[in-house]
């Protein structure tokens, strides 16, 4: 950890979009009514004042008890880059459950994941008030993806692809 723990919940991220947003809007409107000022988003596209700078991300992720996130549901694979920028950087990620997840990370070990709102809710009670477990799963995350999925994994990946296409 770079800091101590200083926030509750964080997000980084838009919820603009007309449909691929929506339901991002729902949930953070659901999380806000609950823990209103314990929830720190910043969109960097309407806060420029707010906007956290890259160098600063690790610092966010580390001191927040939950970095939460939300990517389209439905298409396999697909995910914000938050996910490794979170589990990454040393933080808690708390995300929707994707297809294709498993492949990457494995929900309950390196991260926690929730599949509705009720549940989404509850994990995040859960992950706000259990520091033991949330402690755990932040280590084990960020140990799997220091060694599972860096740059060093990726650019031989993102080369293979190209390859195969030319």
């Amino acid at each position: 950890h770079l800091g101590q723990i200083d926030r509750d919940i964080f997000f980084i991220g838009s919820a603009l979009a007309p449909e691929w947003h929506q339901g991002r809007r729902v949930l953070l409107s659901e999380i806000n009514v609950r823990y209103g000022k314990r929830l720190v988003w910043v969109d960097p596209l309407t806060d420029a004042e707010k906007a956290v700078e890259t160098e600063l991300l690790p610092y966010y992720y580390q001191t927040s008890k939950v970095s939460w996130g939300h990517s389209d549901p439905t298409t396999y694979g697909y995910h914000s880059n938050r996910l490794f920028l979170a589990i990454g950087n040393g933080g808690f990620y708390f995300c929707n459950h994707f297809p294709g997840i498993e492949v990457l990370f494995e929900p309950g070990q390196h991260l926690a994941t929730f599949t509705s709102s009720q549940d989404m809710l509850e994990g995040l009670e859960r992950g706000l008030k259990d520091d033991r477990e949330r402690e755990k799963i932040r280590q084990v995350g960020f140990a799997h993806a220091q060694f599972n999925h860096t740059y060093l994994h990726r650019v031989p990946e993102l080369l293979n692809c190209i390859e195969k296409r030319m």
